[in-house]
């Protein structure tokens, strides 16, 4: 469990707290391009690279960022030690190559254990509602569970996919393997689902790619390692180029054709500067990290968590006292 400066926090619209910057851009864009029947064109032409139609679709959303202060309010760009602190779990090394499938995290082809807390969501089928303090035993907030309605026209769609009955109660929530093993044996559950990216995902990291990659089936990918060589080419560019533009300060410019200009010079290499690491929270469905971002530099990394300083309850309020003081764990 690493504490690092949120990579994607260099640049931040400071009247927007999610999505990051990046993501903005891309979102603004697509806005843009509904209203603009020139940059929509541009954008849906198949003989330009796609790289290079999203790239003008994010220069798009940037100006529409920059012109709309009152929406958006003013942009900020930020050295490395005044961003955000976040805390996740590491599972990536530099030199490894990662690989999601099912939701299950391979390194270097070799299965990773699961953390003993991780949580993924599942639709969860009753017969009827659960009581408080049947949620609350469950360690589910507010805030991670949604309730749909098995009567509404407007669910018809999802639940004819997942197989549920009208009449039902249905919620929608984050759960270890051990709740969800508890949740089995109650008599009022009828079926317990996982969500296969029903639900709205986000944008994946990195936007410039057409890669279909989901966060369940993500890579695989190289995580770049200090004094290691790719090749630079259409597939490698989108995965590599903030790196090698933000992180390591490059001069970049990205031709028509999709190749790359380096300091002025075509580029058919790149050797890393720096280690870089790949993070991801432990509840999987429900956590902003290296999928959605990518990677972490090695001047981000702050440090290793020793110990709780508070917690509190925010569906209760007040001070969790059992949590404080209580040491960070890695298993």
């Amino acid at each position: 469990v690493v504490v690092f400066n949120f990579p994607a926090g260099d640049t931040v619209a400071h009247g927007m707290e999610n999505p990051d910057y990046y993501s903005l851009a891309v979102y603004s864009g697509l806005n843009e391009a509904s209203r603009n029947q020139e940059l929509l064109s541009q954008i849906q032409d198949s003989a330009t690279p796609y790289q290079t139609r999203i790239e003008r679709l994010m220069q798009s959303g940037r100006k529409q960022i920059a012109a709309h202060p009152e929406i958006y309010g003013k942009v900020l760009y930020r050295p490395v030690d005044r961003r955000e602190n976040y805390v996740k779990r590491c599972i990536g090394l530099p030199g490894e190559t990662l690989e999601i499938k099912d939701a299950e995290v391979f390194i270097d082809g070799n299965k990773i254990a699961d953390p003993k807390e991780m949580q993924l969501n599942y639709f969860v089928e009753t017969k009827g509602h659960f009581s408080a303090q049947q949620l609350d035993n469950l360690g589910v907030s507010i805030d991670d569970r949604i309730t749909i309605n098995t009567l509404d026209p407007e669910n018809a769609p999802l639940l004819d996919k997942l197989g549920f009955s009208a009449g039902n109660l249905v919620y929608h929530m984050p759960l270890t393997a051990q709740t969800k093993e508890n949740l089995s044996h109650n008599s009022n559950v009828v079926k317990i689902t996982i969500d296969r990216g029903l639900q709205d995902e986000g944008l994946l990291y990195p936007a410039t790619a057409y890669t279909r990659w989901t966060r369940d089936n993500y890579g695989p990918i190289y995580i770049p390692r200090r004094g290691d060589s790719i090749a630079i080419d259409a597939t490698t560019i989108p995965l590599y180029l903030r790196v090698i533009r933000d992180y390591e300060h490059n001069q970049v410019q990205l031709t028509s054709d999709s190749t790359l200009n380096i300091n002025g010079q075509p580029a058919t290499h790149y050797t890393f500067q720096y280690d870089y690491y790949w993070m991801m929270g432990d509840n999987r469905h429900n956590s902003a990290d290296s999928r959605y971002w990518g990677f972490v530099p090695e001047d981000h990394i702050v440090g290793k968590p020793l110990f709780i300083w508070i917690s509190t309850d925010k569906d209760k309020g007040g001070i969790r006292t059992s949590r404080i003081f209580k040491s960070v764990k890695s298993e």
